[in-house]
């Protein structure tokens, strides 16, 4: 080190030790030591405010983030992203299209930055450089795209989005086409080592056979001596003990636990530990949370409308028992895909399965979508999107727009699987007088007939508080009337926002009796050149009404021209909106066709012959005539006397209502199960995946690269998803089987035989042990799929007791440790951080949660504080859209998303929540305490915490120093509360240093 630079930082460390009143320089040292220092000993600078609890790093972060977080962006960009540029740009900027307009490619990742005509049109991060996001804004009267009309405000805001996380976008110039250019050849794909049936796989000889304490070793070993690498030494007992008490219950061993492993740390006392460790409810705590990563697991909605899912929890507690019990995985997939539709020897086995069905509830939804075939088919896309990587490790969901571009699964795979799923139930239409807010379905759980009529008005009762009180615009008056948002109407809606408006419009909420936030008009411009076109997507053919929507004032249009095209042609109307409409005050009936599924539709309101007067876009109905005496009957009721007491009570009203119904429901049985639903049966293919692009229909059924001949009949009236879930269950589906236990071995050596372990399709990375995986699987088969005896297994091998440290032969010869030739180190996750807190303090309250969420309410967009709470993390409430800080900060499971491998970061703000957390301090300083209380004689203070920590004792030097910082630390106060707090502060020390946030 250069001698200037040697000297400030001297300089610096003497001035921060005097600042903290902390002279001694173990607490410079174990800092350094961090995962936040770039370099052990650079220089840094600790500034000092209210003591330890406001110390703030203000020198060198390391910001790397690992390759997950990079994966999750391009799933955002494939799911969320990649759907937009298809229906909406690539008609004018791909090659498929045979148009480049302004120069420019829209359908591979170098056309946003190399640009068109004008020059590069995104710059990654960075919105107020990016042109697409000004066009897409239309904020550029220069350049507004699409250029016929606008995006919808979500689209935007995905794609806003999507340029401030960097645009992730993994296509290259070869990916050009929006469908692959080939048939797909099934009988090839079958070989493929993912798609094969499970091989008979011999275990390999090895040469060092003394080696070896498992079969599996075999495997690890064969390919390290084919590449003559030596595996790393065995670790040592204190940190295997470490290692293993974290994998399997999420925890830290007890000094007690230690020593007693110390004392005889030979395999058969690991063995007894390891058993031991199984049979702890917090196996289940630890392993459920891995489960419910991948389930997407959340206890809110997220999307649109944030709203809570007060039963959500069962699922949550149904997954920890079920790992507890260690039910077979065959009969979990089961449970989460046909729980409903399985049969129940008992009330409790039937609970279970309706519980356990909350898997396919659990995604985030679009409930405010107007057009309901769309919010169906976009539901049954995130199920099977879900279903896909969750259980056969494939993207399904890439499948939706045309044939997958890498993996063996066609658009015609997509939608027969698709029809399955839309043919369930899971989120309802408008119910309980709110207009196009959609609702998850809840079954109500095996009780006394009596009580289930009671239960079942409640829920209905809960539903229309909570959604009064989220929109908090529970009642608009105008001239004494409800506005549309308040009443029950039938059929589909569109708003103005869904209207694809040619020429000039304005958008106004002056008047309040209107659908919506608002309308437009055209301002008494633009006439004969302005229109407003609604292109309607209708989910049944037959007669239905059609219906304007318009506030009628004085200068409004007297003849406002309308075209309505149907199936059988076009027809002229002539609206008068001057005149009051007569469903409620609000909408217009112009008269009644016959329109087909998935046929023409559509409504064009004109301003031809309009001359100074004002013409009013607001929203346009379809009813299917049937339906209208019913509808009537229903807005009559809640136009009159025997309207809902909550639609009169005001905000603090509402909130007190449903503060009541949720302490009398929060315990009740209920389950967010689906059902099948009324109209259950094969769905028409979509072309480019754009619901009212409607194709052939396609026959339900399975993905036909895993079965040959003849796939499983699905009788009709029914889903579909029993048939499909015995499927993949099967012996005759092997990616199950293989994607299981990759995870498992994931969780327990902290990389995958396949690396990416939510894909195992060509962009995947490939096995590296493909015989070991297979033989994994077929014993996990032949085992009944029992999870605790393959996690049992893994642990007692060879390959997991090995040391993290690696020779400097190993490291050359095996940077990135694809051979397992030693244990790959690993950060504790965000919940063993604060569980770990917790436990060592004497804090952690074991015992398990129920309903968490509904402590907090039904907003759960207000900050969640989560100090108070003591339980486990994993009973703490998962708000979509909210999610608790402390635990994103260190990269909490999106639940968003299929989470099977987590991002994994190094960021500033963890050192600094680490630092200046009081949830820290305050478990610190309990922890000193406890250290004083357990000593003796001056210095075992210091073992205690150690020992408590990190598991280990202290070495000489670091024994001496940190004496000196506990006398330094507590001098000038009352010796015992002065040694105390001294104590905590160096328990926090500890606290933040490597060695307790990672497990060798």
């Amino acid at each position: 080190m250069d001698n200037k630079i040697q000297r400030n930082w001297y300089e610096e460390v003497v001035q921060a030790k005097e600042m903290a009143h902390m002279r001694s320089p173990l607490f410079v040292q174990i800092l350094t030591d961090s995962p936040y220092s770039i370099v052990r000993n650079q220089p840094f600078m600790l500034a000092h405010r209210a003591n330890l609890s406001a110390l703030v790093i203000t020198g060198w972060f390391s910001m790397m983030v690992a390759l997950a977080g990079a994966n999750e962006g391009m799933v955002f960009f494939e799911e969320e992203v990649r759907p937009i540029l298809v229906e909406n740009c690539y008609q004018c900027h791909s090659e498929e299209s045979g148009k480049r307009k302004g120069g420019l490619w829209l359908d591979r990742k170098a056309g946003w930055s190399i640009g068109g005509d004008g020059g590069p049109v995104l710059v990654p991060g960075d919105l107020d450089r990016s042109k697409v996001v000004h066009a897409v804004r239309y904020t550029d009267t220069d350049l507004q795209m699409p250029p016929k009309s606008r995006l919808s405000k979500e689209a935007v805001r995905t794609l806003e989005k999507w340029v401030a996380l960097g645009a992730p976008d993994p296509r290259t110039q070869e990916m050009v086409g929006a469908v692959r250019k080939d048939e797909i050849d099934y009988e090839l794909a079958r070989k493929g080592w993912a798609f094969r049936p499970l091989a008979v796989v011999a275990v390999p000889e090895v040469a060092d056979s003394d080696w070896i304490r498992d079969s599996v070793d075999a495997f690890v070993l064969a390919e390290l001596e084919a590449d003559r690498i030596t595996p790393a030494e065995d670790a040592p007992p204190a940190d295997l003990l470490r290692r293993v008490h974290y994998d399997l219950t999420g925890l830290p061993p007890t000094k007690e636990e230690l020593d007693g492993f110390l004392s005889d740390p030979g395999e058969d006392a690991f063995v007894r530990v390891v058993d031991e460790l199984l049979s702890r409810p917090a196996f289940g705590e630890k392993w459920g949370k891995h489960w419910l990563d991948v389930a997407r697991y959340a206890d809110s909605n997220g999307g649109d409308r944030n709203y809570t899912f007060f039963q959500a929890w069962r699922y949550r507690n149904w997954v920890i028992d079920a790992f507890n019990r260690d039910i077979s995985f065959y009969d979990f997939v089961r449970s989460q895909l046909a729980g409903d539709l399985l049969p129940a020897d008992s009330s409790q086995q039937r609970s279970e399965q309706l519980i356990a069905s909350t898997f396919l509830s659990l995604g985030p939804k679009m409930l405010t979508e107007r057009d309901k075939e769309k919010l169906w088919m976009d539901t049954a896309d995130e199920q099977l999107d879900t279903v896909g990587r969750a259980f056969l490790g494939l993207t399904l969901g890439c499948a939706r727009c045309h044939d997958h571009k890498f993996d063996p699964v066609s658009q015609e795979d997509y939608y027969a699987m698709a029809g399955i799923f839309r043919s369930t139930e899971v989120v309802t239409g408008t119910r309980n007088g709110c207009v196009n807010v959609a609702s998850w379905v809840e079954q109500v759980l095996p009780i006394e007939e009596s009580e289930r009529e009671v239960l079942t008005k409640k829920v209905e009762r809960l539903e229309l508080a909570m959604r009064l009180a989220v929109e908090k615009t529970y009642m608009k008056k105008a001239g004494g009337k409800m506005t549309l948002d308040d009443l029950p109407l039938a059929g589909v809606i569109y708003d103005e926002a869904d209207a694809e408006l040619v020429g000039d419009w304005k958008e106004s909420t002056f008047s309040v009796n209107r659908f919506g936030e608002g309308y437009v008009h055209d301002d008494k411009k633009g006439k004969g050149t302005s229109a407003a076109v609604f292109r309607g997507s209708l989910p049944e053919s037959g007669k239905y009404e059609v219906r304007i929507a318009y506030s009628p004032l004085k200068g409004r249009a007297t003849k406002v021209p309308i075209t309505v095209m149907t199936r059988g042609g076009g027809f002229s109307v002539i609206l008068d909106e001057t005149r009051e409409p007569e469903v409620g005050g609000l909408f217009q009936p112009i008269g009644q066709w016959e329109f087909e599924k998935g046929g023409r539709c559509s409504v064009t309101i004109g301003t031809e012959g309009t001359e100074g007067q004002y013409v009013i876009v607001d929203a346009v109905q379809f009813i299917p005539v049937e339906d209208i005496e019913r509808e009537a009957s229903a807005i009559a009721s809640v136009e009159g006397a025997d309207v809902d007491p909550l639609l009169k009570m005001n905000d603090k009203e509402i909130r007190k209502e449903l503060e009541k119904l949720v302490a009398e429901l929060k315990d009740e049985a209920l389950a967010m199960a689906p059902r099948e639903a009324k109209d259950a049966g094969d769905c028409h293919l979509r072309v480019r995946g754009e619901v009212s692009q409607i194709g052939p229909k396609v026959a339900r059924g399975f993905l036909k690269v895993l079965h040959e001949g003849e796939p499983p009949s699905i009788p009709s009236g029914g889903s579909g998803r029993l048939e499909l879930a015995e499927w993949i269950a099967s012996e005759a589906n092997p990616l199950l089987d293989r994607v299981m236990v990759n995870r498992i071995w994931f969780h327990l050596f902290g990389r995958g035989i396949v690396e990416t372990v939510d894909n195992f399709g060509r962009l995947g990375s490939g096995p590296s042990h493909p015989e070991l995986l297979d033989y994994l699987a077929s014993a996990f088969r032949a085992e009944g799929g029992s999870v605790k005896g393959l996690v049992r297994k893994l642990v007692l091998t060879r390959a997991y007791c090995l040391s993290s440290e690696a020779s400097a032969a190993l490291a050359a010869a095996d940077p990135e440790n694809e051979k397992f030739g030693r244990q790959n180190r690993r950060r504790l996750t965000a919940e063993e951080i604060r569980d770990s807190v917790l436990f060592l303090s004497g804090d952690l309250d074991r015992e398990p949660r129920g309903a968490t969420a509904n402590e907090v309410g039904a907003d759960l967009d207000k900050p969640i504080e989560i100090e108070g709470f003591k339980f486990r993390t994993v009973y703490l409430p998962v708000a979509r859209n909210n999610l608790v800080p402390e635990l994103s900060a260190f990269d909490a499971a999106n639940p968003d998303l299929v989470s099977g491998q987590r991002a994994e970061t190094t960021v500033p703000t963890q050192a600094l929540y680490l630092l200046n957390s009081e949830f820290i301090q305050t478990q610190s300083a309990t922890i000193g305490r406890l250290a004083v209380e357990s000593s003796s004689h001056p210095g075992d203070e210091v073992d205690w915490i150690y020992q408590t920590l990190l598991g280990r004792t202290p070495n000489p030097v670091e024994r001496q120093q940190a004496m000196g910082f506990i006398a330094e630390s507590g001098a000038g106060t009352e010796e015992l509360e002065g040694l105390q707090v001294a104590c905590g502060h160096f328990a926090h020390v500890l606290m933040i240093s490597t060695e307790f946030l990672f497990l060798n």
